[in-house]
């Protein structure tokens, strides 16, 4: 309504009536539902879960040590991989200035390790059991000569370290009797000290 004379409108009663009144009825507590279509899944598709390879799985095993040569001496530098009962490699790492190493996140299992460094003959350790309950502490002694020889030692039993840090087990006698030279040795005093054992 619009009052166009200017003056203003008193006692005036208006009334709005429709010609064809429509009303509106919607239950808003009632809900509503959709149907979608259900598409199966193809019966080849296989419903295993997906897997990955070890590497891929972080552990909780931390096997560590020492890399000494035949004197004692520390080795730094030196390259410690770590492998798996299938021989795939979970790990590796390298030596400090102390000649100490540490591998972190191993799977849990059998392993074995091989280190080699610059003038000295490689070494692999087997026989170690890593865990993540316990503290695995292996040592290796390298013997001096070239990349090409080998030793290989059998690991009697996994040294471990309990709660407290008391050493229950020790490798430093690695390179004794139980090793077993796999390349032939050229050096006299090398073999000399070979055959003492």
């Amino acid at each position: 309504m619009d009052n166009t004379v200017g003056q203003d409108w008193d006692n005036v009663n208006l009334s709005l009536v429709a010609g064809a009144s429509q009303s509106f009825i919607q239950n808003l507590s009632q809900p509503y539902y959709t149907q979608r279509p259900v598409i199966p899944l193809p019966e080849a598709m296989s419903t295993a879960p997906q897997t990955y390879e070890s590497t891929l799985i972080p552990g909780g095993a931390r096997p560590a040590g020492t890399v000494t040569d035949a004197a004692g001496a520390a080795i730094a530098g030196a390259n410690v991989k770590a492998f798996d009962a299938n021989s795939a490699v979970v790990g590796q790492t390298g030596t400090d200035a102390a000649g100490s190493y540490e591998i972190r996140a191993l799977p849990e299992g059998a392993i074995h390790l091989e280190v080699a460094s610059q003038g000295f003959s490689s070494a692999t350790v087997s026989g170690i059991i890593a865990s993540a309950s316990r503290s695995t502490r292996q040592d290796v002694r390298l013997q001096v000569g070239s990349v090409t020889q080998s030793v290989e030692v059998t690991a009697s039993a996994p040294s471990v370290a309990s709660a407290g840090g008391r050493s229950l087990g020790s490798g430093a006698a690695l390179g004794g009797r139980g090793d077993r030279v796999t390349a032939p040795v050229t050096d006299r005093a090398l073999a000399a000290e070979w055959g003492a054992g």
